[in-house]
């Protein structure tokens, strides 16, 4: 360690910073948890898109798949920004097609 080596503080606190470091290099298990979400959330958009010409509810697992890969990754949280404001919008949509038909 530069600097020499660690001083004893009389509670152990610098021995417990020491040990930590050594059982957590730096960004190790941030770097394990974002390629878990990776493979899970990319697998599962994956699924999605593949019920899209497969029976299966694609415009569920889609958004599903967008959300989980979110709680890791920019680009995935504004990704599914759109896909809400798209279904918003979708739903509006339906919403104002029932009011106009049922008038008929």
């Amino acid at each position: 360690m530069p600097g020499g080596p660690p001083k004893c503080t009389e509670n152990g606190e610098q021995k417990a910073k020491i040990e930590l470091t050594l059982a957590d290099p730096p960004g190790l298990l941030r770097q394990a948890r974002k390629a878990v979400v990776l493979v899970i959330g990319g697998t599962i958009v994956l699924i999605g898109m593949a019920m899209v010409v497969l029976p299966g509810p694609a415009f569920i697992v889609i958004p599903a798949g967008i959300a989980l890969l979110a709680t890791e990754f920019a680009w995935a949280r504004r990704l599914l920004r759109k896909v809400k404001a798209r279904i918003r919008l979708a739903a509006r949509k339906a919403r104002g097609s029932e009011a106009s038909s049922s008038h008929f």
